[in-house]
């Protein structure tokens, strides 16, 4: 299904799919939820220790995350507003966010 999507699209679903899997090694096991205080240890295994300060890197990851899911959400559904459906995928709300 992604060879099909666009490039911005694909890059976004890449970049979830990226996050998602630095999430999992941080902490260990299977999680879907990125909570405040794992967002310094992804941000670094994401490589975007760049910046000087932690929380910068944490703030870069947070916008990054939320930019790749408002991409891809919208992508999907003007999918399934073309198909006259309400809501073709709920995509990755349920595991960016904080607490």
């Amino acid at each position: 299904m992604t060879d099909a999507l666009r490039p911005a699209v694909h890059a976004a679903h890449r970049r979830l799919l990226d996050t998602r899997d630095a999430l999992h090694q941080q902490i260990g096991r299977r999680v879907d939820r990125l909570v405040a205080q794992e967002r310094d240890g992804v941000a670094a295994l994401l490589g975007l220790r760049h910046l000087p300060l932690g929380a910068a890197d944490a703030r870069e990851l947070s916008c990054r995350t939320a930019t790749a899911q408002h991409i891809y959400d919208t992508h999907f559904e003007g999918l399934a507003a073309a198909a006259g459906e309400h809501r073709a995928w709920d995509g990755v709300e349920p595991w960016v966010g904080s607490r």
